[in-house]
């Protein structure tokens, strides 16, 4: 039987199969891929556990999270409250030592407990200040010794209203008022109030002669005194009130500029950060006050009220007095014990703005007639460049001082007075002076209340000439004198001798120094 037939193809042997290469003998190429593979696989499987564990936490976290949170929360709060309150311990601690130093009887010991006091008015500690301040108030008004008091003062002149608090620094101010109106009391109980206010002058020697008792020593007036000072430091800082009425102030500063006399000019002192003067004391009430010398230049002082306050000597140079009461000024106890060849120190409104002030009852000046013709003396307030604009002064008082001896020439003391028409006339005779010789002769102290119907005598005597040119020679150099409500026969008198009365005024040596423009 036939084989079937086969193909070429088919006859053939088979191809030999190639062998397939072993691990060792792959290509580089390809092992490098083999790794890369498996890291993936690692590197996917190091992700999946990550997810794993992050899902886990966050499943716990849904549960404990907030109570964590709360407890990290209040462990915080109370860690820090217990620093607060370890820290508050050492500054009560601190605080009790110095106000316990206050009461050291060495002086050194008070004075570090002033030192250790002005630690507690930084603004850290706010809620310390009003009674820090209170402590160094209670201390100024007891200390004795004046290093003590100086550093107290010196404190008080570092404060400001950006420090401490506004209200902190008024009711400081008003403390330190308070103690000096119940000081000022008690001398008053010991001392006539007018026998009281002449000790800050010259009349001092005069009036403890005249058998004033208990007169108020230096250590009396201490305490006094140094509140006085405080008031004026604290006013210059910025402290505020609308009262500071019935104090005592001699010698105060409320101006914030200081007066240069050697040079002739008024030196910035006490300035806020926008330039203006920090003495804005409008409005506020001076009324029966003792502010002999005090010191109000360039200060704001409209509407405000000085009814009876004593202003002997008082500047208020350049100040803003519109619509100001200065008014029933009966702090005079010198015109009646007064020495001869010695004025009574008026106030000085050289320059001051004086629109619709009113001066009704203020002794407005003084003639004294003395026994030499050659002498003359009086007394009158400096009213250079000041505007009078509008000013009351129809009812303001004048006093003439007549040596006895004079009143002998044959003629009624009315005839003696250099005025005419004067209405209340009421005259007294003291016994002589302390500065006076036991000889000496008495002197006649004549008041006129009010010069309504008022006028010059004339011709005027010759040995008036000098001291009445001298003292109406200030409202003749005053501004806006003529819209004032002096009366006419005054205003006509001193424009119709202008020339001769500045030329009067202007020979007072004591008058010289303040001849300037105004500012």
């Amino acid at each position: 039987m036939a084989e079937p037939h086969q193909s070429p193809a088919q006859n053939a042997a088979p191809a030999p199969q190639a062998e397939e290469p072993s691990r060792d003998q792959a290509s580089p190429d390809s092992r490098e891929g083999e790794l890369r593979c498996r890291k993936l696989e690692l590197e996917i499987q190091q992700l999946r556990r990550q997810a794993s564990a992050k899902s886990f936490w966050l499943e716990v976290a849904k549960i404990t999270g907030p109570a964590a949170l709360l407890g990290l929360m209040m462990t915080i709060y109370i860690g820090a409250t217990q620093l607060r309150q370890a820290q508050r311990a050492r500054d009560d601690d601190r605080f009790d030592r110095a106000v316990a130093r206050l009461a050291s009887p060495r002086t050194t010991e008070r004075v570090a407990g002033v030192v250790g006091l002005q630690l507690f008015l930084g603004p850290d500690q706010r809620d310390r200040h009003r009674a820090t301040l209170q402590f160094l108030s209670n201390a100024l008004v007891t200390e004795q010794d004046a290093t003590e008091r100086q550093a107290i003062l010196d404190t008080f002149a570092r404060l400001t209203p950006e420090e401490v608090g506004q209200d902190v620094l008024n009711a400081t101010l008003e403390t330190l008022r308070d103690m000096n109106r119940r000081l000022f009391a008690l001398r008053r109980e010991k001392e006539a109030a007018q026998k009281f206010a002449a000790l800050t002058g010259t009349a001092k020697k005069a009036i403890a002669e005249h058998g004033a008792e208990d007169s108020a020593s230096d250590e009396d007036l201490s305490a006094l005194r140094a509140t006085a000072s405080a008031i004026a430091v604290l006013v210059r800082r910025g402290a505020r009130t609308k009262d500071l009425s019935e104090i005592y102030c001699d010698k105060c500063d409320f101006s914030g500029v200081a007066w240069d006399e050697l040079n002739g000019v008024l030196v910035d002192r006490d300035r806020r950060a926008d330039g203006g003067h920090t003495m804005d004391l409008s409005g506020t009430d001076f009324h029966e006050s003792i502010l002999t010398n005090a010191n109000f230049t360039g200060a704001t002082l409209h509407d405000s009220d000085f009814d009876n306050a004593n202003i002997e000597g008082t500047i208020f140079y350049n100040a803003d007095l519109r619509r100001a009461e200065i008014t029933s000024y009966r702090h005079n106890p010198r015109i009646h014990v007064f020495p001869e060849t010695l004025p009574v120190e008026f106030p000085d409104f050289n320059c001051a703005d004086l629109e619709d002030a009113n001066f009704s009852g203020m002794l407005f000046f003084g003639i004294v007639r003395t026994l030499e013709r050659q002498t003359w003396t009086r007394s009158y307030p400096h009213l250079r460049n000041a505007n009078l604009a509008h000013a009351k002064l129809e009812g303001i008082r004048i006093f003439i001082i007549t040596a006895a001896a004079r009143r002998d020439e044959g003629r009624e003391p009315e005839e003696m007075m250099p005025f005419e028409g004067a209405k209340g006339i009421s005259s007294e005779s003291p016994q002589p002076t302390a500065y006076s010789s036991p000889h000496a002769p008495r002197s006649v102290v004549t008041v006129i209340d009010g010069v309504a119907d008022l006028r010059v005598r004339e011709p005027v005597r010759a040995d008036d000439v000098s001291s009445m040119y001298g003292a109406l020679a200030e409202l003749a150099s005053a501004r806006n004198m003529e819209e004032s409500d002096l009366p006419p026969h005054i205003k006509e008198f001193i424009q119709r001798n202008k020339g001769s009365l500045l030329n009067a005024g202007y020979q007072d040596i004591n008058n010289m120094i303040r001849h300037e423009p105004c500012r």
